[in-house]
């Protein structure tokens, strides 16, 4: 779990330690951002109403971000943040991917990663993140966030690498369809069930709640992104796990033993979702491999027909203001 403090609140996400002193999230959960609904178009771009709803700024001081795990009384704080590597994107609609090195090692499993090769359509999948209870219940204190996984995952449509290519599924991104997350798991990894590797970091999810059937959770696909991952392990001074390095986890591939993934947004909202013919496999092509220095190439909304363009949607993040926590999600805009 990751904790940010604000001014007058603090930001609470989810995330995956993929080496010793490395965690990746999503980028929305360690920048700086401007709250309000937003709309971005099929090729990830933001459509601008004025109001700067869904830009993001700077990267937040590493220092103040805190890492977490465990649940309840064994939660812990086991390290503080030392450098964000992140997609410098500008909006949430794309490349919401960031990296965070720590200032110190941390005595966990860290998950392998598939670097290179793409996601695939109709592969198992799992997500784990430190969002709200099972029941999707509003009314969970932060202090008593646990790690979930969902482990009955079927990966539903693969956004192409170019935004050139893209019509109907934003580029770069997984989705998931029905309810799979909620508030708090933004940057929680989507992992292959096979292997245990992390495919992608949970961004945004269109549709109506966190318990919509229709709803579509949008990943950033973060095997693609394989220059971003060069640099923070570089960063890091670490070497990635690289799929099939290790065999999957006991409980399921998520490499954390009986800890799981460390998982845990940023105050900003937006929204996307594709329509029909989505189905596309994408990704870069290519076989799975170490990262190179060669780059490789938004979460609740009100109800949206497939067909239509991205509509309006909060981040999957828990933001907690002058001691109240602010929940958008679910709220219709009208």
């Amino acid at each position: 779990m990751l904790r940010t403090p604000t001014e007058g609140g603090e930001l609470v996400c989810s995330g995956a330690l993929v080496a010793s002193n490395l965690v990746v999230t999503a980028r929305h959960c360690v920048a700086r951002g401007v709250t309000g609904p937003f709309l971005c178009n099929p090729r990830g771009e933001l459509l601008d109403d004025g109001s700067g709803a869904g830009t993001l700024g700077l990267d937040l001081p590493a220092a103040t971000i805190e890492v977490f795990t465990g649940n309840g009384d064994d939660r812990r704080l086991v390290a503080l943040g030392s450098k964000v590597v992140s997609s410098q994107t500008n909006t949430v609609c794309i490349d919401d991917v960031a990296f965070v090195v720590l200032d110190r090692a941390v005595e966990l499993p860290a998950l392998s990663m598939r670097i290179g090769a793409g996601a695939e359509v109709g592969e198992a999948a799992s997500l784990t993140g430190y969002g709200l209870d099972g029941s999707m219940s509003f009314g969970t204190p932060v202090s008593d966030l646990a790690r979930n996984t969902r482990d009955d995952l079927t990966i539903e449509y693969v956004g192409p690498p170019n935004a050139a290519d893209a019509t109907t599924v934003p580029p770069r991104t997984i989705v998931v369809v029905g309810p799979v997350g909620c508030v708090g798991d933004s940057g929680g990894p989507l992992y292959a069930t096979e292997t245990g590797a992390v495919l992608g970091v949970y961004s945004l999810l269109a549709g109506e709640s966190c318990t919509s059937t229709g709803g579509l959770n949008i990943f950033t696909h973060v095997a693609v992104h394989v220059g971003l991952i060069a640099d923070a392990f570089g960063a890091a001074e670490a070497e990635p796990i690289i799929e099939g390095d290790e065999p999957p986890a006991p409980d399921g591939g998520t490499g954390g033993g009986t800890d799981g993934p460390d998982s845990g947004g940023a105050p900003s909202e937006g929204g996307a979702g594709p329509g029909p013919g989505g189905e596309t496999s994408g990704g870069a092509p290519g076989a799975r491999q170490r990262a190179a220095s060669d780059r490789g190439g938004c979460a609740i909304s009100t109800a949206r027909r497939r067909g239509e363009m991205w509509g309006l949607a909060a981040m999957l993040i828990i933001v907690l203001t002058a001691g109240r926590r602010s929940f958008k999600a679910g709220r219709r805009a009208d």
